[in-house]
């Protein structure tokens, strides 16, 4: 049964700088995109333990993320932001929930500087 991390956050998407903010957190974080469609981005995270083992890269939980965006509606359109829906499920081989939920806490914090988020109200973990 994988764990499921959901959230959603608004940000801030002045001249649709948006693309460019995600493309640095790309880089950043050296994740491999895995589908790219107009509103849907996947990427993965992480090593196999393979690759963990000849890189020594131990703290590169493997998990996949999936970002949607959406604009926001009418009303709040003059904010020039746009809602970004975070799912991260865990891709590691051999699932282990502590090591997901502090590895998600980490990407999290990361993806929310990059994105410089406005507001985001977050959902706990769900596990399905």
């Amino acid at each position: 049964m994988p764990h499921i991390h959901a959230t959603d956050l608004v940000v801030s998407n002045a001249g649709s700088t948006l693309l460019l903010k995600l493309y640095g957190f790309i880089q950043d974080q050296a994740a491999e995109v895995r589908d790219v469609t107009e509103n849907r981005l996947t990427l993965r995270f992480g090593r196999t333990w393979l690759g963990r083992i000849l890189f020594g890269d131990r703290h590169a939980y493997r998990m996949e993320m999936s970002i949607d965006l959406s604009p926001l509606p009418e009303a709040n359109r003059y904010h020039r932001c746009s809602q970004v829906h975070v799912e991260i499920r865990d891709a590691h081989l051999i699932q282990k929930p502590d090591l997901f939920d502090e590895a998600v806490r980490q990407m999290m914090w990361r993806l929310r500087a990059a994105l410089m988020v406005v507001d985001g109200p977050q959902t706990p973990s769900l596990n399905a």
